[in-house]
């Protein structure tokens, strides 16, 4: 095999090496992409609209507590905003669930939702006489079992981002592991490589060289003989003729 083969030989198994590696980190790191996604489209998102669920129903509240205050108008407006604020957070969790547990508390939302809203505007919004004893016994029982399932769903989603966060940790160190192992291997084989080059092309050329000073300053036979059968041997046999004929 001829020298320039044996290098390029050397260089190409290189370069599969390290492309392996890239690829292999590349794979891993792709999935750890997809996870952070998952996690920013699916689990903070419903945290976020969790949180806009109880500011919701908070202002609803407050709202109920102005109107039997006597503060009609700003006790319509707040309970309005309130319900508006908190429809927005429930449409997006109620798109965006796939988690079976989540789905049942957002289905009691649903429930206690309609019942809350037919109250209001059988109550509330027609004039109606509502009491402190009407708040506690209605809109407030059902505004804290609506506080407490909307609390459910944010700790699903918080134990969801805490779980899949966990494993982004373990994926990244899984994604580190086939690098290193190339890059060992990477080394050992240019350990190799240098060895041989310097066993069957630098140590041949250094002693064709010597052998040749010696056969032009001493006069000595130049019988250097190269086995293998590529450029040094001929290189060899140029230099065995050119001394042979000087001689």
């Amino acid at each position: 095999m001829k020298i320039r083969v044996k290098i390029f030989a050397g260089f190409f198994i290189m370069a599969i090496l390290m492309i392996a590696a890239g690829a292999i980190s590349g794979i891993e790191f792709s999935k750890i992409g997809i996870s952070i996604n998952r996690i920013l489209g699916e689990n903070y998102k419903n945290i976020e609209a969790s949180n806009q669920m109880l500011v919701g129903l908070d202002k609803q509240n407050n709202g109920i507590l102005l109107i039997l205050q006597g503060q009609w108008n700003e006790g319509y407006e707040e309970v309005e905003d309130g319900a508006n604020i908190f429809i927005k957070g429930y449409n997006v969790v109620k798109n965006d669930t796939l988690d079976v547990v989540e789905k049942s508390s957002i289905e009691s939302l649903g429930r206690h939702l309609s019942a809350l809203n037919m109250m209001k505007d059988s109550t509330l919004f027609n004039h109606q006489t509502a009491t402190i004893d009407w708040y506690y016994s209605k809109p407030y029982r059902l505004l804290t079992l609506m506080r407490h399932e909307v609390k459910k769903v944010q700790k699903i989603n918080q134990d969801a981002l805490y779980t899949t966060s966990t494993n982004l940790k373990e994926r990244a160190r899984r994604a580190i592991i086939p690098g290193i192992v190339v890059v060992v291997a990477l080394l050992l084989f240019i350990a190799i490589f240098s060895y041989l080059v310097n066993h069957f092309f630098v140590k041949p050329l250094l002693h064709i060289k010597d052998r040749a000073s010696d056969s032009l300053k001493y006069g000595r036979p130049f019988d250097v003989n190269i086995q293998t059968d590529d450029e040094l041997k001929n290189l060899a046999d140029v230099i065995k003729k050119l001394t042979n004929k000087n001689q």
